[in-house]
């Protein structure tokens, strides 16, 4: 296919809304390709309507990658540059994004005053262009400083607040200019102010008075927008909530929620930003009120959204009925046995906490007497093996593949705060190259305590089947892919399906509706517009002849 501009903009969209996860990602790849070929990056419309529709569906890999080169083309264009910052921000880098969005905001700051003054209509709005921008930018450099807050996790003795001031500041600049418009700093502004008074106080349930304050301002701001313009969007509805939480009106807050959660414009950025802020910073959890209403719900809304996916922190205590909620309407005991599978995932990477893949424990019985009961991981080539002409083939790619001697083999889905993830060295027994079965098998330094490989499927998957995966997206978090997971073909040695997946989920486990495993994750095929899996069947038989 061919990206055409406006056309291929709303195909995009249309895809993404659709929940064709893929097809969206292919034709971003062709934006991306012509901007490589020929240098055209389209119009200022075009421009910031795909990177908009990026952002909403959190598909940041591809917005990054986006950005940065419309940036290279069109380095003055501040709308492009702010996107391309938030995504940097949302996949971790902080530091780089801050770098970014100091510059745009020296950019905007110079506009303005260039512009102060000028009394033509279209320098006018040159200039409130520019101030609305500068907003966006004061508000992302107040996120990447109240991230950077986060997770040098605060605490009584140590409250960190040499990021806070820095967030703080650059939220109240904006919500100080212009509290209506800015309300969204506000609540920013109240969500900090809480957490920190909280922090170093001890009391996890402190109502800040400064926050309060703040929270009644936000809620004018709302009230005003509400009587220009009826109903309220997303947004609106979200930090009106976020302000009931700030006066400790917990049954508001749950009603601006329910609200929030039902308007038909919600999308997967917006809430995924919410359940994050309910969580980090309003310190909101499954088991105490409000948490235990607001978090089932949210996590449930979010995996009704295109490219739907619960996110699972296991800890103790793990609350099924809180986490599941009432998703695609799955007896919660189907639910519960997925849970149990995510036991036997692993994470790889160079050390327990810095995952690149995902492996599960195979069971050795499938290849004969003398490897059951074994310790086996299986894993793909393109995350581990010791063929040095794949790892390098892959390096000038832009991958790091493990070599098993490098590799820590952990399993966080069965982690307790009792009994912490082990690493887990690893041999290679058996590897294949990605043009062929992307398969590699590992035989850990020691069995893991109480788990157990998965059940392999007794009936072939079919055209039409539903499949899940459970994998470490990005080498994070052990996540669960729920929805727009039909299969959508078969061949002889791979399966195609539509299951949203990132970079990470390679080598997880492919379930039936059942549970039982049908194959292994390998790779998105543009061509077929789905992702591809091999045969579970096709790994085994391959396995029997060479270990033999």
């Amino acid at each position: 296919m061919v990206w055409n501009g406006f056309e291929s903009a709303e195909e995009l969209e249309k895809s993404l809304e659709s929940g064709d996860i893929e097809r969206g990602r292919a034709l971003v790849d062709d934006y991306v390709a012509q901007i490589d070929d020929r240098g055209q990056i389209g119009d200022e419309k075009t421009i910031r309507r795909v990177l908009t529709v990026l952002r909403n569906y959190t598909l940041f890999d591809e917005l990054q990658a986006l950005g940065q080169r419309i940036k290279n083309w069109d380095p003055d264009n501040p709308r492009a540059r702010t996107l391309y910052a938030q995504a940097l921000i949302d996949q971790g880098s902080v530091t780089k994004a801050i770098q970014e969005l100091i510059e745009i905001k020296e950019t905007l700051e110079d506009t303005i005053e260039e512009l102060r003054g000028r009394t033509r209509p279209a320098e006018i709005k040159e200039r409130d262009d520019a101030k609305g921008e500068l907003y966006e930018v004061f508000g992302l450099l107040g996120r990447a400083y109240k991230q950077l807050y986060v997770d040098a996790k605060p605490n009584k003795a140590e409250p960190r607040t040499s990021d806070l001031d820095l967030a703080v500041n650059f939220y109240a600049k904006a919500f100080r200019e212009n509290a209506t418009d800015n309300y969204w700093h506000g609540v920013n502004l109240m969500a900090l102010k809480t957490h920190h008074e909280r922090t170093v106080s001890g009391k996890p349930k402190k109502r800040s008075r400064e926050a309060g304050d703040t929270a009644e301002v936000v809620l004018e701001a709302l009230e005003e927008l509400e009587e220009k313009r009826k109903p309220l969007g997303p947004w609106e509805l979200a930090s009106r909530a976020e302000a009931h939480l700030a006066l400790c009106d917990y049954d508001k807050a749950i009603e601006s929620t329910q609200q929030y959660l039902d308007h038909a414009q919600l999308n997967r950025f917006a809430l995924q930003g919410t359940l994050r802020q309910f969580q980090q910073l309003w310190g909101l959890d499954e088991k105490n009120p409000p948490g235990n209403h607001l978090i089932p719900m949210m996590r449930a809304r979010l995996a009704q959204l295109p490219g739907g996916r619960i996110e699972i922190e296991i800890e103790p205590g793990f609350d099924y009925e809180g986490v599941w909620g009432d998703v695609s309407y799955q007896p919660i005991e189907w639910l519960k046995l997925g849970l149990e599978r995510s036991r036997s995932v692993a994470r790889l990477g160079r050390s327990l906490f810095d995952g690149s893949g995902t492996g599960w424990l195979f069971d050795g019985s499938w290849l004969g007497p003398k490897f059951e009961g074994k310790p086996l991981v299986l894993t793909n080539a393109h995350v581990c093996t010791s063929d040095e002409k794949v790892r390098e083939s892959l390096a000038s790619l832009g991958y790091d593949v493990l070599p098993p001697e490098d590799a820590v083999v952990g399993f966080l889905g069965a982690a307790t705060e009792q009994n912490p993830p082990e690493p887990y060295d690893a041999d290679e027994l058996f590897t294949s190259p990605p043009q062929d079965l992307d398969a590699t098998l590992l035989l850990l330094s020691s069995a893991p305590d109480g788990i157990e490989p998965f059940p392999r499927a007794t009936t072939a998957v079919q055209s039409g089947d539903r499949v899940n995966i459970i994998g470490h997206p990005h080498g994070k978090r052990l996540s669960v892919s729920l929805q727009d997971n039909e299969v959508t073909g078969i061949e002889e040695k791979y399966l195609y399906y539509k299951t949203p997946t990132d970079p990470g989920s390679s080598g997880s486990p492919i379930f039936n509706q059942d549970w039982e495993l049908v194959g292994l994750h390998h790779a998105s095929k543009k061509t077929k517009m789905a992702n591809e899996g091999i045969h579970l069947d096709r790994i085994i038989d391959a396995l029997r002849k060479a270990l033999a």
